[in-house]
């Protein structure tokens, strides 16, 4: 069987859940900790998930890992009462890799637009993502607006690329 973990979401709550095996290939550091859920498998979305965080940081983006280490510093008594040895986590989060092939929503969308236009008008090569300017990649960050998520009621003509909005990304060239 496969060493899974899970990312789970309801209506109320959420949190992480990991496999039995995964349970077991826990360090021992870590294999003392009690989940609030009661469940040794079962890691909430408001303080427990960092510890599998902290075990398995290159299946969490560098942005979780750095919410993990401020949830383990700030939380402290809280991680030790339940049996995590904090220090050793917060050791492999400073030390371990992280998953840093993983690209944000952005620059999956971004790309992908660039493979559709890959040329301004002028016949000029778009910006590779690492090149665009700060604002440029953080207004491809940007929640989508009705009209880009498709949903409401749109009466205007769907625009086919993001170069023929606002032209934000030629801010940074």
């Amino acid at each position: 069987s496969r060493l899974e973990v899970w990312s789970v979401s309801t209506d109320c709550h959420g949190g992480i859940v990991i496999s039995e095996e995964r349970r077991d290939a826990l360090p021992a550091w870590a294999r003392g900790f009690k989940p609030f859920s009661g469940l040794d498998t079962a890691f909430e979305e408001d303080l427990d998930w960092a510890v599998p965080c902290a075990v398995w940081p290159r299946e969490f983006k560098l942005d979780d890992c750095l919410a993990a280490i401020k949830i383990l510093e700030h939380r402290l008594v809280y991680f030790t009462d339940r049996g995590l040895d904090v220090d050793a986590a917060l050791q492999r989060l400073a030390t371990a890799p992280i998953r840093s092939e993983t690209k944000s929503p952005g620059q999956v969308a971004y790309e992908r637009d660039v493979a559709r236009e890959p040329f301004y008008h002028d016949g000029t090569p778009r910006s590779t993502w690492s090149e665009l300017s700060d604002i440029a990649r953080e207004s491809w960050e940007r929640n989508p607006t009705v009209r880009a998520s498709g949903q409401g009621d749109v009466r205007e003509e769907t625009v086919e690329s993001e170069v023929e909005n606002a032209g934000i990304e030629d801010a940074g060239r």
